[in-house]
């Protein structure tokens, strides 16, 4: 799809909210074309948002004024300009988002990253997606700008308004502009079924629908560094949005109240507490008594993170395998609120998801490497150890966060003793899930 002078006009209308600025790092998804028909004004406005210049002149602008790429702008007016392809005559970093990783140097990098009518054309929509989440820096903004109704013969894809929406309140993402383009243009389906199928009638149905074309713009500002969370729409049918975010504990019983006594700033950010028995037992202070949830759509409407307090209750724990929300047991929980929990390796993912939320210092005390090199160096002021032997590991700490995918497959086999002896062991991400309530400020309860 790419910019035309419309385009232009509209980034550099809504700079604000599209995250335009200078010095902006930008990642161009495809090899972005831009025709300006000729409007210089609109291209004068898009390059004072991202490279304000006053000596800029006409002629500078001349080259660019009908066909050629962004790339070529970008390069001769000095903005920050990267572009993700798997093919085309112009300058770019190999990147399959059907197949490829997002390499950790790579990861918060970018401020602005233009999505001008590419995934469409890309089948795997979870990587995609999932890619982008972590190409993005917290405070970035991801600019879609697809196929909405219409392109009949384009792409893969076509996309409802709800899946951006849906998206924002899983990662938490804040919707800085949404609206829908109509284009004075209307498709049938003829071409492309008859290219494609072979069914005696198929002139009767490909002349059957037509259909107008639109696109839809979408920008979403990622204000959170938490691991991405792709949404189910089924568990969303009948739920109002913005009534998830928070802690749930339960089942209401010993357990559960005694992690709320003992840990004040974990009950200053639980929504409710769950029973499923009847009657419920007496609100526990300002916490209120909930029957638990019965359905998936009822579990996500209620909170964002599940602890279960007592893994015999069939109830929450067969919610919990179901995954639609992160959960902890309440066991777990404890450790890691006690300080007995530690991370690995020393290097820069822990150094990095310190730095980003440092109240994770507060439960991650200890940083252990199973290179002695590393051991007696610090990292974000905490000094690194030699990772022992299970039974001394299985002494100091109960839970070991793994930042590292590509370690914790390497040492599996070395950590399998200590859970044995009943230590558990975190991948980073599913940590990250399971404390972000925690490094959040206290929620209203309703």
């Amino acid at each position: 799809m790419g910019l035309t002078n419309a385009t232009l006009r509209y980034l550099a209308g809504k700079q604000a909210a599209l995250g335009l600025r200078p010095g902006a790092r930008l990642l161009d998804i495809g090899l972005s074309e831009l025709r300006c028909h000729g409007d210089a004004a609109a291209l004068a406005g898009f390059l004072d948002a991202l490279a304000p210049d006053t000596g800029r002149a006409a002629d500078d602008l001349a080259p660019f004024l009908e066909h050629c790429y962004l790339g070529d702008v970008c390069r001769r007016f000095g903005i920050d300009y990267v572009c993700y392809e798997v093919c085309g005559e112009q300058p770019f970093t190999f990147f399959d988002f059907n197949r490829d990783s997002v390499a950790e140097d790579q990861q918060g990098r970018y401020d602005l990253i233009f999505n001008l009518g590419t995934s469409e054309h890309i089948l795997n929509q979870y990587n995609f997606f999932k890619s982008v989440h972590e190409l993005c820096a917290v405070g970035g903004v991801m600019l879609h700008i697809l196929p909405f109704s219409g392109y009949l013969h384009h792409g893969f894809f076509n996309y409802q308004p709800k899946l951006f929406f849906r998206l924002a309140e899983h990662n938490g993402y804040a919707v800085t502009d949404f609206q829908v383009a109509d284009e004075d243009v209307v498709q049938r389906l003829d071409a492309i079924i008859r290219d494609n199928a072979s069914q005696p009638d198929i002139d009767r149905v490909a002349a059957s629908h037509a259909c107008s074309q639109a696109s839809i713009h979408v920008a979403l500002r990622k204000d959170a560094d938490v691991p991405f969370a792709p949404p189910s729409d089924h568990v969303f049918i009948g739920v109002e949005p913005g009534l998830r975010a928070g802690l749930a504990i339960g089942p209401d019983g010993p357990q559960a109240r005694a992690l709320l006594a003992d840990f004040p700033h974990l009950a200053a950010r639980t929504r409710c507490l769950w029973t499923t028995r009847a009657p419920a037992g007496p609100e526990a202070g300002p916490i209120p008594t909930r029957p638990a949830p019965r359905t998936l759509a009822e579990l996500q409407a209620a909170c964002s993170t599940l602890v279960i307090a007592d893994r015999d209750d069939p109830v929450l724990m067969g919610l919990g395998r179901a995954d639609i929300v992160p959960w902890v047991d309440g066991d777990v929980l404890r450790a890691i609120l006690s300080g007995r929990a530690a991370c690995l390796p020393a290097g820069g993912e822990v150094a990095a998801m310190l730095a980003r939320q440092p109240v994770l210092k507060t439960w991650l005390g200890r940083i252990y490497d199973n290179d002695p090199a590393k051991a007696g160096t610090t990292l974000e002021g905490i000094t690194v150890r030699q990772l022992p032997d299970a039974a001394t590991l299985a002494e100091e700490v109960d839970v070991l966060v793994v930042a590292s995918e590509a370690h914790q497959r390497a040492i599996m086999a070395q950590l399998e003793p200590f859970r044995r002896l009943g230590g558990t062991v975190l991948a980073k991400g599913r940590f990250l899930r399971l404390m972000q309530d925690l490094c959040a400020e206290a929620l209203p309860r309703t």
